[in-house]
């Protein structure tokens, strides 16, 4: 009975992380709070249940306290707490992960399955793309980009979050390469990988074309950094190679004329303004709070739903105690992966590599987006994050195991 318990909640979390992209964010908080529901019924009723301490959860209950304080003091109490609720559905859920993904099989299982979701987000939107899929002009500066007819969305209805997404994910997909022995499988993993690259390029989005070359230069460093060579000759070669829109699309970053980067940093003027008076307590979490209190700072013409940087977004929904246990969770959380890849565990450490890059450029995007506004996009960040945090409790078992057979040989 306990076995078909524990397939039961294997089973739902391959659901949540496959659809997560598919279904609306109602569905998918629906789906974790009957995850939850279960995995809390199997702690009260299995005797034999123990719970997984890891590296995070001190500073994660830090996280989640700031959560409860904001909410308490937000400027839209109702809105905020709704939003905290689906958060900690969120949360639980990479507790749930931790807890039930006890081998190295079902934690790859995972990872096939966050890819196999990935790839078919990558097709839509590559199909959009070749259908020409409506794009607001809100989307495109037309005097500076006349060339860009179309920016692809998928199943995310915004560019610039299909971006985070294929960031988070292309580099955990390219790690799968090592995993594979078969050179069958290994083509497979190259011609997904390509194919979720050219879904991203065709987001048009630049904080998304930045985070994954910051992903690259992170995976190329992690794994061999003989690889920092061939990317630079990749990187040289682009130009080369890219159609005329990427590559003005591109060159344009930084460009303060152009009207989003203008409009950028007038939000993060405003945005700054406003944590100053709420760094504190925080205003709440939710969109509808943070246009609550927002307009109070904005500059002229200038109306937005979040900050546009993640950082200042978390100071001002959480608070600074918001603020520091988030970075704190990221400083711990790559304490504890680049511990686990200088053990050259040879099983895990790819996939570490993999996921330690993705996060990294999914973080290096939220300087210019707020990466965690569509909370799909949120869920799929946390899930990785207990995919990394599996990955080192199964490495360190691994070689706790192989040390203890060398001193039994020895005996």
């Amino acid at each position: 009975m306990s076995n078909n318990k524990i397939n039961i909640h294997k089973i739902g979390i391959l659901i949540a992380v496959f659809i997560a992209p598919f279904v609306s964010t109602s569905i998918l908080t629906l789906l974790m709070i009957l995850n939850l529901s279960c995995f809390i019924g199997k702690k009260i009723y299995d005797k034999d249940f123990n719970f997984e301490k890891t590296f995070l959860d001190k500073i994660l209950l830090l996280f989640c306290i700031s959560i409860i304080f904001s909410t308490a003091m937000s400027k839209n109490i109702i809105s905020s707490l709704q939003v905290a609720v689906m958060y900690f559905c969120i949360i639980g859920f990479y507790f749930m992960c931790v807890n039930e993904i006890k081998t190295e099989k079902t934690l790859y299982l995972i990872v096939k399955v966050l890819v196999i979701s990935a790839l078919i987000v990558s097709l839509y939107g590559i199909y959009q793309k070749i259908a020409g899929v409506y794009t607001p002009e809100s989307w495109v500066d037309k005097e500076m980009f006349s060339d860009i007819q179309t920016r692809v969305y998928s199943t995310f209805k915004n560019p610039n979050v299909l971006g985070e997404y294929l960031v988070l994910l292309i580099p955990v997909t390219v790690s799968l390469f090592w995993h594979y022995e078969k050179i069958t499988y290994k083509i497979g993993v190259i011609v997904v990988a390509l194919s979720m690259t050219l879904c991203l390029l065709y987001t048009y989005s630049r904080g998304a074309w930045l985070g994954l070359l910051l992903a690259t230069l992170v995976f190329a460093v992690l794994i061999n950094k003989r690889m920092l060579l061939i990317v630079g000759l990749m990187i040289l070669i682009l130009p080369f190679i890219l159609p005329g829109s990427i590559l003005n699309r591109f060159l344009s970053i930084g460009n303060i004329s152009e009207t989003s980067s203008s409009y950028r940093v007038l939000v993060w003027t405003s945005s700054l303004n406003m944590a100053k008076d709420y760094w504190i307590s925080g205003i709440g979490m939710g969109i509808d709070t943070f246009t609550k209190v927002y307009p109070l700072y904005a500059a002229k013409g200038v109306y937005v739903l979040h900050a546009h940087n993640v950082y200042i977004q978390i100071l001002i929904e959480l608070g600074i105690v918001g603020l520091i246990s988030f970075i704190g969770i990221i400083a711990l959380f790559y304490k504890e992966m680049l511990n686990c890849i200088n053990k050259k565990d040879k099983n895990l450490s790819k996939l570490i590599i993999g996921i330690s890059s993705g996060v990294a450029g999914f973080l290096f995007q939220g300087f210019v987006d707020n990466i965690w506004y569509n909370h799909r996009v949120s869920f799929i960040f946390w899930v990785l994050l207990s995919l990394g945090v599996i990955s080192q409790r199964l490495s360190n078992e691994t070689l706790e195991s192989v040390n203890n057979d060398k001193g039994n040989t020895c005996n």
